[in-house]
């Protein structure tokens, strides 16, 4: 099968953020959204479903990697070169224009006709690349970089205590969330037992366990498979000679400057600020990194904590390797 020759030159700087649900990935990724040439895409939703197929250890990685060279380049790069494709609801957090200047967005609009003056805005402009971000996503980072050899990568850190907090305020599993087909967050399901919604990454072996479990318990194992995933990233690329690709982001460090943080992070992807990142970075608020105490050692089984300060731990200690404090 072949493609046409822009789907190989546009994503071969395609640019990942990554992290644990929570730990401010939204934050860092509309930040890098706004940086000179990028073109953003918030969580696509076709590598939450390679993720599952991941885990599920049925990935055809060339179909994978035709389907994402074009979805990657036709349905992110050009039509956002042609002005489609923004999320323009200025209640949303993901709202374009807090990254995109009216202007450009607009100047597409009036200037950018067919296919032929997309091409040729990306041959006048050779600093447009895609920009993904995914929460809690790991299994489909190996065999994408198998398709895009030069990705970069930038994955937020945060301690999962206060990763933990954050889901529970959110009540992403809860039980009435769970039973609530409106609300599934974490798909693909794995199993619907009882009216209740079992996310992707619970193998079945877990099944009864998660059903029964509170909520508290859940958000717990949550992160210990969100922290186990990232820690196998990290190994897979040191294993393959690649850790130069990607740059881990301490959370609270970051918030404490993060101006001078930021640039680091501009540095490691080869890019340079954008009209609005300096107004993006003035609306950052130091304090979301403190938490209140979640209470996750009384609320939370014993065995499961103790697994979930382990996996703390060794994530805590992983965030700072590459991060000159």
């Amino acid at each position: 099968m072949l493609f046409p020759a822009h789907h190989f030159e546009k994503t071969r700087d395609l640019t990942g953020v990554l992290g644990i649900e929570r730990s401010g990935t939204s934050l860092l990724g509309n930040l890098v959204a706004s940086f000179k040439g990028a073109e953003y895409c918030f969580e696509p939703a076709l590598l939450s479903y390679y993720e599952a197929v991941a885990i599920e250890g049925k990935l055809d990685r060339e179909s994978m990697a035709g389907v994402l060279r074009t979805y990657f380049a036709q349905d992110v790069l050009m039509d956002r070169v042609h002005g489609r494709g923004y999320n323009l609801r200025p209640q949303d957090e993901t709202c374009a224009l807090q990254y995109k200047t009216w202007g450009d967005i607009t100047g597409r609009w009036n200037a950018i006709g067919g296919t032929a003056d997309a091409l040729a805005y990306c041959a006048a402009h050779p600093e447009l690349r895609v920009v993904f971000k995914v929460a809690s996503l790991y299994r489909i980072i190996p065999p994408m970089l198998e398709a895009f050899p030069a990705m970069r990568l930038v994955e937020i850190r945060r301690d999962l205590t206060h990763v933990a907090a954050s889901i529970l305020g959110k009540r992403w599993y809860h039980d009435e969330t769970a039973r609530d087909p409106a609300r599934t967050l974490a798909w693909p399901l794995a199993a619907i037992v009882d009216g209740l919604q079992i996310p992707y990454f619970v193998p079945a072996k877990d099944f009864a366990w998660w059903a029964a479990a509170n909520e508290t318990s859940r958000a717990v194992y949550a992160c210990i498979k969100a922290a186990e995933g990232s820690l196998a990233l990290k190994r897979h690329l040191d294993g393959s000679g690649r850790l130069d690709r990607i740059l881990d982001v301490p959370f609270e460090i970051f918030l404490e400057s993060p101006r001078a943080r930021l640039r680091r992070v501009a540095d490691f992807l080869g890019m340079e600020f954008g009209e609005q990142t300096e107004a993006m970075l003035l609306r950052i608020d130091p304090g979301r990194a403190r938490m209140p105490d979640p209470g996750l050692r009384e609320r939370c089984e014993p065995r499961l904590f103790e697994e979930f300060t382990e996996a703390n731990k060794l994530y805590t200690r992983a965030r700072y390797e590459n991060w000159d404090i």
